[in-house]
């Protein structure tokens, strides 16, 4: 029997794509290009995968390629204006719960089921929806590297 994804879970092109421009935004104060061969080394990730995830974020501008011997990827722009939701909709496509809420252009495509007005499920993932999408947009890069770096508080254990 095939595995079954978690609900809202990334694939592994998203999860490789925001440890990729993380690694760029520990880069941005340097302007030191991420090289993918180091990346791929020190995140045990796929070169190849990288490469074609590196690619589909250039395409749509959120990192630049650098050529030369000290070569590489980094941001386009500044971290405190590129969006988590920005580099996951780049690489896993629009976020939607249900087909009808799919559509990019910010319309809704029609329910396959039952008029949408009636559609109990519909509403209830459409706010689930605007939710996730609201905290996605919430979040620069700079924001997410930021709270992956503070460290967390134990408890103390008492023995």
């Amino acid at each position: 029997m095939a595995e079954k994804r978690s609900f809202l879970q990334l694939t592994t092109r998203g999860h490789y794509g925001l440890l990729l421009v993380a690694y760029c935004v520990e880069q941005w104060a340097s302007r030191r290009p991420a090289v993918l061969h180091e990346v791929a080394v020190r995140l045990h990730l796929p070169y190849k995968y990288l490469e074609e995830i590196a690619g589909m974020l250039r395409a749509a501008g959120i990192v630049e390629a650098v050529r030369g011997p000290k070569g590489g990827y980094r941001l386009a722009h500044s971290p405190e204006v590129i969006s988590v939701r920005e580099v996951i909709e780049v690489l896993e496509g629009p976020i939607a719960l249900v087909e009808c809420l799919a559509s990019p252009a910010g319309g809704q495509f029609p329910c396959r089921f039952i008029e949408p007005a009636r559609c109990a499920p519909r509403h209830l993932l459409g706010r689930l929806q605007q939710a996730v999408t609201s905290a996605l947009d919430g979040v620069t890069l700079r924001d997410f590297v930021a709270t992956s770096r503070t460290p967390q508080r134990r408890k103390a254990t008492r023995y």
